[in-house]
């Protein structure tokens, strides 16, 4: 934060009252920057400078390089039983089982962020700030189909899986003009970003760098598409491929501010110079200044002599010079510790647990496995004798000497109660509450407690996709400055207006506001979806029954939630079929139609009867339906009219009129 220095004011001598006037602070300042070489000498402006502190800090950072490789082989745990076997490190009857809890937990974990991420329509929310209500949904499916080219989730399962394993991951946004809106995001992983051990914010580091494993063939491409210098390219080559073995080339992308601008230079550390010299960064990111233009010089027609013309000033993109690196950092989760390699990950979190569950589960069957073998040994008065040393013993074979068998006891069941302690217990720590609730060794668990749980792990989750919003929010942000200025330079076809087929320059050049989509999206419409789920049995005897699972439907099944709540607000036309049969059901009325029945020809009276033993047939069959799904409408259906048989001596309706019409 700046510090406004005001310059001191005037004071007085007491003896004389004279003002004497204190030096200004600033200009005092300034002079001693000037006289401080530490201050103001350039280490980038040379090779030989620039590559003392590249090299010191890749030396520095090894030991934090050695924690990420030790993090991925502590949670795979990958183990050789046979060479274990052939070192004797164990019995050649023994056994290993690793259990994997840190990768356990990590898997149980990405779900949510992942849901995250592809469950919502959209992948950012626009919000003009000059104009909050203006309509943003054609520039929000416009920016997402952009954005969700090919391929465009691994950077992020990438560094969410990274953030889980290490503590922290990160990724760089980039300027690739093979992507549809010309913005890439690229992970560049734990060890592979290296940057002063005690920094709190990758922004304040002077020098940042990413390393970068890359073959041969990428690096003869570097050289025709973007410059760099093929006799260094062909040096770093040759180094790393001595031993007539394909390998791949470690390289440097170094990125360092001089003057607040970033610079960006590649750098191989086996190199007698740069594979390509620093230079401003380029994101693709420009504006509109003034520019003069200088004209050409006209000669006088009556003196012939060339006069020289004023330059024309004109309005041309300018490239922006970048203030900051384009690279994103997520934490697992926040803590008071401040600097970045102290945020913890699942490794640190379950190594513990994992080395205790894996003893414990091995010791067991080890010794259930020892338990089931028969042991035999010599008995005691025989055993000094010299003939039996010739004996061969064997399975199938009969001793020929007395022998004393022995098996061990089966290890006791409280290290199978052990183990599913560990077990739920590391789940209930990992946030899978209701999961740990489900594997208690006693059964009373109410419906209440599970989704208390479930709640509870809700909660949880939400902690750490928080953090994730909020680095989707940074990186997106960035992304829609790329595109914004692509686009209204022309570079990429963007909110095309189909009358001039140009791009809506007035909606793409207002200042927005970018947030995750998933805040709403994802984690809203959970929410919402849970409040009707609750209050649909109060709803469904209700009036409003209908248009609330049609709601509810739109919210649960995105695509194809609008289909079945059509159907069910237009209702099944086998009740309407119902009704009318039950309404032709009554004497009086099957009276009338047949007797105007008579009337009609042969074909179409036959046609009305076949309709009306049809409907007949598919109401009664829905009533059945009805009746068998909610036996109490058996009553309200007899009670109908036209359903009730006549009593008291009435005989029903004339059967021969009620019967259908022959036709003669």
């Amino acid at each position: 934060m700046p510090i406004p220095l005001e310059p001191p004011a005037p004071t007085e001598t007491p003896q004389t009252g004279a003002t004497i006037k204190q030096p200004d602070a600033a200009t005092e300042t300034s002079a001693n920057v000037e006289e401080n070489p530490i201050l103001t000498q350039d280490d980038f402006a040379t090779y030989e400078s620039a590559k003392l502190r590249i090299d010191r800090l890749i030396s520095d950072f090894n030991t934090q390089i050695s924690i990420t490789n030790l993090n991925r082989e502590k949670r795979f745990k990958e183990l050789d039983i046979e060479k274990l076997k052939k070192e004797k490190k164990i019995a050649a009857n023994e056994f290993m089982i690793p259990m994997r809890i840190i990768d356990s937990n990590i898997r149980r974990e990405q779900p949510a962020f992942f849901n995250y991420l592809k469950q919502s329509r959209r992948l950012v929310i626009f919000k003009d700030i000059k104009n909050p209500m203006s309509i943003v949904n054609q520039l929000e499916d416009e920016y997402t189909r952009g954005m969700t080219y090919s391929g465009w989730e691994i950077p992020h399962f990438k560094v969410v899986d990274g953030s889980q394993t290490h503590g922290w991951d990160s990724v760089e946004m980039l300027y690739d003009d093979t992507k549809p809106l010309h913005v890439g995001v690229e992970h560049i992983g734990n060890d592979n970003l290296i940057f002063p051990l005690d920094a709190i914010n990758i922004q304040d580091c002077e020098l940042v760098l990413r390393k970068l494993n890359v073959s041969p063939n990428q690096l003869k491409t570097l050289v025709r598409k973007y410059g760099f210098n093929p006799k260094e390219v062909a040096c770093a080559i040759t180094t790393e491929n001595k031993a007539q073995t394909e390998k791949s080339v470690v390289i440097y992308k170094c990125f360092f501010k001089r003057e607040g601008v970033v610079s960006v230079a590649w750098y191989c550390a086996k190199c007698g110079d740069w594979l390509l010299a620093p230079k401003n960064l380029f994101l693709g990111i420009a504006e509109l200044q003034d520019v003069e233009v200088p004209q050409e010089p006209i000669v006088d027609p009556i003196s012939g002599a060339v006069v020289n013309q004023p330059p024309t000033v004109e309005q041309q993109w300018v490239d922006s010079p970048i203030t900051f690196y384009p690279i994103f950092i997520l934490p697992y989760y926040e803590t008071e510790q401040i600097r970045i390699i102290d945020h913890k990950g699942r490794v640190f979190l379950d190594n513990h647990k994992q080395e205790a569950l894996t003893a414990n589960i091995s010791q067991f069957l080890n010794g259930c496995q020892k338990a089931s073998t028969m042991e035999a040994s010599v008995k005691a008065e025989v055993a000094r004798q010299s003939e039996i040393q010739s004996i061969e013993l064997g399975s199938g074979k009969v001793s020929p000497i007395p022998l004393d068998y022995y098996a061990p006891p089966y290890p006791d069941s409280v290290m199978l109660q052990l183990q599913n302690y560990l077990d739920v217990a590391n789940s209930q720590e990992a946030g899978q509450i209701n999961f740990a609730a489900n594997n208690r060794k006693d059964s009373r668990k109410t419906a209440t407690e599970i989704a208390a749980a479930r709640d509870e792990n809700a909660m949880l989750s939400s902690v750490q996709v928080s953090l994730y919003s909020a680095f989707i929010r940074s990186i997106y942000t960035l992304g829609w400055k790329i595109t914004q200025s692509q686009a209204l330079q022309g570079f990429i076809t963007f909110l095309q207006v189909p009358e001039s087929g140009e791009n809506n320059v007035d909606l793409i050049a207002q200042d927005y506001d970018i947030r995750a989509a998933g805040d709403v999206d994802v984690i809203k419409r959970q929410e919402l979806i849970g409040q009707y789920k609750e209050f649909w049995p109060i709803i469904q005897t209700t009036p409003a029954a209908i248009p609330f699972l049609s709601r509810l439907l739109k919210l649960v099944f995105l695509d194809e939630g609008s289909t079945y709540a059509t159907i069910l607000e237009q209702g099944d036309p086998r009740a309407l079929i119902a009704q009318l049969a039950q309404f032709l059901s009554d004497p009086a009325i099957s009276q009338a139609i047949l007797s105007q029945a008579a009337s009609l020809p042969p074909e179409q009276r036959q046609v009305l009867i076949a309709l009306l033993e049809q409907t007949k047939q598919v109401g009664e069959g829905y009533l059945a339906e009805q009746v068998a799904q909610n036996p109490a409408l058996a009553d309200k259906i007899n009670a109908q009219p036209g359903q009730q048989q006549e009593t008291e001596g009435e005989s029903p309706a004339n059967e021969e009129t009620s019967q259908p019409p022959t036709t003669e």
